[in-house]
């Protein structure tokens, strides 16, 4: 283990350590990684100029030889414990994390059909008046 982490500077301390033990350059690192010239200098520099972020957190602790592992704290669970106050979460009131994809030749279907709202499909007087509508609102007035 080479040590805990419990801030953001925590992190990079550990980070800037690891790099510095298997002594690589900045630009080696660069290289290894797959970011951008320069970029592990401003990510790992005394005081950072950029932070790590969903791309380059990946990419940095794999060529640094590192994974982050989440543990539970005991201690700090047990004092959690004694301020919960609110009731616990109810699973049936939790959104699943359901994804739907959709094909582009679906997408394609109904593009062409176009919306019940669309201006082919409206007679000039409702697409005058929708389109004053859209004026109105643009502008800031109220129909």
């Amino acid at each position: 283990m080479l040590g805990e982490v419990t801030t953001y500077s925590d992190l990079h301390m550990l980070l800037r350590a690891r790099a510095n033990d298997l002594q690589l350059s900045r630009e080696e690192l660069d290289s290894i990684s797959g970011l951008q010239p320069g970029y592990t200098a401003k990510l790992l520099s005394p005081r950072p100029m950029k932070r790590l972020g969903v791309t380059s957190m990946p990419l940095l602790l794999s060529a640094l030889g590192v994974k982050l592992v989440l543990m539970v704290d005991d201690e700090k669970t047990a004092a959690l414990q004694s301020r919960i106050t609110m009731h616990p979460r109810k699973a049936s009131a939790v959104r699943s994390a359901v994804c739907y994809s959709v094909s582009q030749r679906f997408l394609r279907r109904i593009g062409r059909k176009g919306g019940s709202n669309s201006r082919a499909n409206m007679s000039p007087r409702q697409a005058s008046a929708l389109g004053k509508l859209a004026a109105r609102a643009r502008w800031g007035r109220r129909p």
